[in-house]
């Protein structure tokens, strides 16, 4: 679902580029701050949306949503702040290159291989700081958070904001 979003983001970012849109904004005195913070803000609302709607399907209750136990906000933060990570991702990758479609298809890649990080430390041999240090790849913090979870439903207690810092397997839904 965030691959798809990602790839549109950075084809986009590297679109305005190739045409040049950036420089006509900054003829017209449009500052650096102001051209990043509209396009927090205008993904910001599409993922906001999405992240309700994920937050809504996944944490329904009563035993069937896949979060049933887990608190509604903290899974709605949870997934935000890896929306707002995904856009910065895309920021910081549409720097390198000059094609749209190229650029997206590169960043979308990278996005989804950071992924295989998580994979490769994921055992509990695996010491807490490793964890943390690939974490800032948003696809491994991501995992991590999403396995927190998971070892909290499995015991029916689920994440709230009172245990969010408790540690499983090295990373707790916080580090996440």
């Amino acid at each position: 679902l965030f691959m798809y979003s990602v790839f549109s983001i950075i084809a986009t970012l590297v679109e305005e580029k190739e045409t040049r849109v950036r420089e006509l904004l900054r003829m017209m005195s449009v500052q650096t701050p102001s051209l990043v913070l509209s396009w927090y803000i205008t993904y910001g609302a599409v993922f906001l949306g999405l992240n309700f709607l994920l937050t809504t399907s996944s944490t329904i209750g009563w035993g069937v949503g896949v979060f049933a136990s887990t608190s509604s906000s903290v899974i709605f933060v949870f997934f935000f702040l890896f929306s707002m990570s995904s856009i910065g991702y895309a920021y910081m990758v549409h720097t390198f290159f000059d094609q749209a479609k190229t650029g997206g298809v590169v960043g979308m890649l990278g996005f989804f291989s950071s992924y295989f990080l998580y994979t490769a430390f994921r055992s509990e041999e695996t010491s807490s700081y490793i964890k943390q240090s690939i974490s800032f790849f948003s696809p491994c913090a991501f995992a991590y958070g999403i396995d927190a979870i998971m070892e909290f439903e499995e015991v029916e207690v689920g994440v709230s904001w009172s245990n969010i810092d408790e540690k499983v397997k090295g990373v707790s839904m916080m580090d996440a």
